[in-house]
């Protein structure tokens, strides 16, 4: 870029940058806290969606942090639950269940040996 791109670029970006400084105020507080007579709290809502939006941004954050064994616990926890729940369901998962191996070992049985249809290894 040629050094009257960069300067242009600069200006533009410090003229974003500072355009909400310069605007008038809009009378929205951004920071709130509001006590009433009866000792509740009413946060802004400018408050409330910093919050929300911090902790959409943490959550998936704190979901790849847990280990695999956690998320194994977790699951096989609902499934006990569901099972529980839904108890009469279970013979027909499990007849669909082997329905499925037994429509699908003889490409499992391919797999092991190396072949597919086509031949190729």
């Amino acid at each position: 870029m040629s050094p009257l791109r960069n300067i242009a670029a600069l200006l533009i970006g410090t003229a974003l940058l500072l355009w909400p400084a310069l605007a008038p105020a809009a009378g929205l507080p951004v920071v709130t806290l509001e006590t009433g007579d009866d000792g509740t709290q009413s946060y802004s809502l400018s408050l409330q969606v910093l919050l929300l939006m911090t902790a959409l941004t943490l959550l998936p954050a704190l979901l790849l942090t847990m280990t695999a064994f956690t998320r194994v616990i977790i699951v096989l926890g609902l499934l006990r639950q569901a099972l529980r729940q839904h108890g009469h369901h279970q013979k027909r998962t499990a007849r669909a269940l082997g329905l499925s191996y037994d429509q699908l070992r003889h490409l499992l049985r391919k797999h092991d040996d190396g072949r597919t249809e086509d031949g190729a290894a």
